[in-house]
């Protein structure tokens, strides 16, 4: 029966593994903070304090039918993920961020107490799910919901006079609402960080394209 036991467990942690990863590469595609070797961790994790129970009592059951109530250590995981998750959401100018962040690691936390109890099929079925709302869906919200949501622009220009207020014109001339979040200045550059809020009809890649048109603009960067 040992060896029966420990051979599940082996099926679990692989699938909680395999599980933990497909979602964790869809975050890591999207260059979200909480990435493959967090989720895979997450789950791993869920899946492992499944097995304490079992392990800790099993010389004591060893025959017997016994049904050991394992609600208390999913309800302890539950409560560690909340800190967890917790800890990723952060606010950053006008928005909250790491919402879906945490929501993924809350999420994927569940799917490891699943493999951990051995429901195999609805850990999978659950994982393709999670996946393609994170993927898909946040391709709906970009292309019809969030036109006008709060980005931040980070522009290298030339550090010569004149410069900085003629792209903020031409950024204006466009109608994109910008704020000056921060700026650093190097050796014949300056680095300036906005926050900026296009038009409905402008989209990222326009409003780099007419940027980087400028020979005083030496690169930009968009972050969410």
């Amino acid at each position: 029966m040992v060896m029966e036991l420990q051979l599940e467990f082996i099926i679990k942690i692989g699938l909680s593994i395999l599980c933990g990863g497909i979602i964790g590469l869809e975050r890591e595609s999207s260059q979200h903070p909480a990435g493959l070797r967090t989720l895979i961790l997450v789950c791993l994790g869920s899946t492992l304090f499944m097995f304490v129970p079992y392990l800790a009592l099993e010389p004591a059951f060893r025959g017997l039918n016994i049904n050991l109530d394992v609600t208390r250590v999913a309800a302890g995981v539950v409560t560690g993920i909340g800190f967890l998750g917790a800890g990723v959401i952060f606010k950053e100018g006008t928005n909250v961020k790491g919402l879906t962040t945490a929501a993924s690691i809350w999420v994927v936390a569940s799917i490891g107490l699943l493999v951990g109890i051995g429901f195999y099929i609805i850990a999978l079925f659950a994982t393709i799910v999670i996946t393609l709302v994170l993927h898909f869906f946040h391709i709906v919200e970009r292309e019809y919901f969030k036109y006008d949501e709060f980005n931040y622009l980070k522009i290298k220009i030339k550090d010569k006079p004149e410069v900085k207020a003629n792209l903020e014109k031409l950024l204006l001339r466009y109608k994109i609402k910008l704020e000056l979040h921060n700026f650093n200045r190097g050796k014949n550059k300056l680095i300036l960080l906005y926050e900026v809020e296009p038009p409905r009809t402008l989209r990222k890649d326009r409003i780099s394209n007419i940027l980087l048109q400028n020979p005083d603009v030496l690169e930009i960067a968009w972050q969410d």
